[in-house]
């Protein structure tokens, strides 16, 4: 949850400099989104025995009304 007036840093909190979302490996830079989704997908690697389904979303809340910005679902069996 990322809440502040505009230049606060929020969409860097959650991604970092947008130099480091092209690294393919982690960088000490990734934010806090980058970071999430590379600890769950190594933790999914390790645990090839166990069915997963994962889903993901962005809200933008502004002037009383939400946003969903992004909407996808990966399912692995």
């Amino acid at each position: 949850f990322a809440y502040g007036q505009t230049g606060t840093g929020k969409t860097h909190t959650m991604f970092g400099p947008s130099e480091s979302l092209s690294s393919p490996t982690p960088h000490t830079e990734w934010g806090l989104l980058p970071r999430i989704v590379d600890a769950t997908l190594n933790h999914i690697a390790a645990h090839p025995e166990k069915s997963f389904q994962l889903s993901i979303s962005a809200i933008d809340l502004y002037l009383w009304a939400a946003w969903d910005l992004v909407r996808c679902s990966w399912e692995r069996s």
